[in-house]
C-alpha cells in the first residue's frame, strides 16, 4: 500500500494484512471497523474507551458481517439522522449531549452528505454512533451509575437487552417510541422532566444585569433535577403503577390517587439512622401490615418491605422515643393503614384503630402488593409544574455529581 495512503487511512491500512491473508472477499473498511471495535478504544470521541459497551458492539457488528450499521452508500441512513437528533436533545432527559458526541457526529454526518468524508471518517462515524446508541439506551433504562457503585437497593431489575434496543433503533425512522419505552413511567419522573425543560428555558431567558448570578442559580437547580432523574432511572420497571413514593431528603411520603381515593395524600416522614440513610433508592413491594408487632412496645403498626427496611408508626406519646434503625416513621400511620386496606372492606377505620390500640400482634395481607419507591432526590416535583428543592441532607447529590463527572465508562 502507498505509504501516503496508509498515513491517511490508518484503520484501513491496519486491516489490509487480514485481506492479504485470505479474507479478500471482505471489504477492507469492514475489517477496519472490526479492528476498531475489538481494540475497545475510539480515537475521536469524548469518552474513547468503551469497555462498558464493547461486548454489545461486537454482537451488533458481528451479526452484520462487520459492515457499517448506520451508513448506506457512505451516507447516514434516516435512522442515523433521527438518532442524532435525539442525542442533540439529550439535555431534555437530564443527560449531556457531549457524552454522546452529538455536535461532532452531526458535523461529520453533514460532511458525509457532502461527499467530503473519507473511508476513515465513515468508519469512525459508524462506530461512534453505535457506541453512543448503546450508552444512551442504557442510561435511560438503568441509569449510568452501577448498582454497586451507587449503593442502591433497587429490587429485581427488569430485563434489558441493549443489543436488541440498538438493533431496533437502526431500523427506526422514529426512535422516540423505542427510547421512551425504556424510561420510567411514574408520574414523579415525568413531572421532573417537565420542570427541567422549564428551568432550562428560564436559564436561556435570563438577561443582564442579573445574568451571571441568575445563571449560577438556575444551573444549580438544573443539576439537582438531573441528579433526581438519574436516580429514578435506577429503579426497576417491574413494579406496578399503584406505587407509594417517598422522597428521603424532603421527608415526605405521597400516596397517589388509587383505590377510589379522590387525590394524592401526602404526609411527613422521618428517616432512621440505619441503612435508609445510606441508600439512594429502594424499590420494593409492600405485601402486609403488622399491627402491634412483637418486640416493639411503642410501635402501633409496621409496614415491612424487605429485611431491615420498613415503615412504621408510633403512638403520639412515643413520638420522642429513639427512632428504629433503618426505618421510615410515618406521621399518620392510621391514615396510611386505611389507604392501604381500602380494598379490604372487612378492615374498617374502627377496626384499624382497635388493632393499633390492642395488645395482640395481627398480620394483615394486602389484597394487592403495593410498590414502594424510596428515592433520594433534592428536587421533588409535585405535579402541575410545582417543584420543591431541598438541601442535600446526606451528601448523596455531591457524591453522585462527582461520579457522573468522571465520564464513561462508569464502573460496573
Amino acid at each position: 500500500m502507498n505509504p501516503m495512503l496508509a498515513c491517511r487511512f490508518p484503520l484501513v491500512a491496519a486491516a489490509l494484512p487480514l485481506v492479504l491473508l485470505g479474507a479478500s472477499s471482505v471489504p477492507p473498511e469492514n475489517l477496519a471497523l472490526r479492528r476498531l471495535i475489538e481494540k475497545g478504544r475510539h480515537p475521536a470521541i469524548r469518552w474513547g474507551r468503551f469497555s462498558d459497551v464493547q461486548s454489545g458492539a461486537k454482537q451488533l457488528y458481528g451479526r452484520n458481517g462487520w459492515a457499517p450499521l448506520w451508513l448506506a452508500d457512505n451516507h447516514p441512513t434516516q435512522p442515523a439522522r433521527a438518532l442524532l437528533d435525539v442525542f442533540a436533545l439529550a439535555a431534555d432527559r437530564g443527560l449531556d449531549p457531549q457524552d454522546y458526541d452529538a455536535a461532532q457526529l452531526a458535523a461529520l454526518a453533514a460532511n458525509l452528505d457532502r461527499g467530503g468524508a473519507d473511508i476513515e471518517q465513515a468508519i469512525r462515524f459508524d462506530a461512534a454512533l453505535t457506541i453512543g446508541a448503546l450508552r444512551f439506551s442504557r442510561a435511560l433504562a438503568r441509569g449510568r451509575i452501577s448498582v454497586r457503585e451507587a449503593g442502591i437497593r433497587p429490587g429485581a431489575a427488569a430485563v434489558f437487552d441493549p443489543v436488541a434496543v440498538v438493533e431496533s433503533l437502526r431500523h427506526a425512522e422514529r426512535p422516540e417510541p423505542v427510547l421512551g419505552a425504556l424510561e420510567p413511567s411514574w408520574s414523579p419522573y415525568r413531572d421532573l422532566k417537565q420542570v427541567l425543560a422549564r428551568y432550562r428555558q428560564l436559564s436561556r431567558d435570563t438577561v443582564a444585569p442579573r445574568s451571571a448570578r441568575s445563571q449560577l442559580a438556575y444551573q444549580s437547580r438544573i443539576r439537582q433535577l438531573e441528579l433526581a432523574l438519574e436516580r429514578w432511572r435506577w429503579l426497576p420497571r417491574t413494579l406496578g403503577d399503584r406505587s407509594l413514593f417517598v422522597s428521603v431528603p424532603a421527608f415526605r411520603l405521597e400516596v397517589p390517587p388509587w383505590n377510589d381515593q379522590p387525590g394524592p395524600v401526602r404526609m411527613n416522614v422521618r428517616i432512621g439512622d440505619g441503612p435508609c440513610r445510606q441508600l439512594q433508592v429502594v424499590g420494593e413491594e409492600l405485601r402486609m401490615l403488622v399491627f402491634r408487632p412483637a418486640a416493639h412496645s411503642s410501635m402501633l403498626v409496621k409496614f415491612p418491605l424487605a429485611g431491615d427496611i420498613y415503615f412504621y408508626g408510633n403512638s403520639p406519646e412515643a413520638i420522642a422515643d429513639p427512632m428504629e434503625k433503618g426505618c421510615v416513621r410515618v406521621a399518620d400511620p392510621e391514615l396510611l393503614a386505611e389507604l392501604l386496606l381500602r380494598d379490604r372492606p372487612d378492615w374498617t377505620r374502627e377496626r384499624i384503630r382497635q388493632a393499633m390500640a390492642g395488645n395482640r400482634q395481627i398480620f394483615v395481607r394486602l389484597k394487592h402488593a403495593v410498590p414502594v419507591l424510596l428515592v433520594y432526590g433534592t428536587a421533588v416535583a409535585g405535579g402541575n409544574g410545582q417543584v420543591s428543592f431541598v438541601s442535600d441532607a446526606y451528601g448523596h447529590d455531591r457524591r453522585l455529581d462527582q461520579l457522573l463527572r468522571r465520564g464513561y465508562p462508569y464502573p460496573e
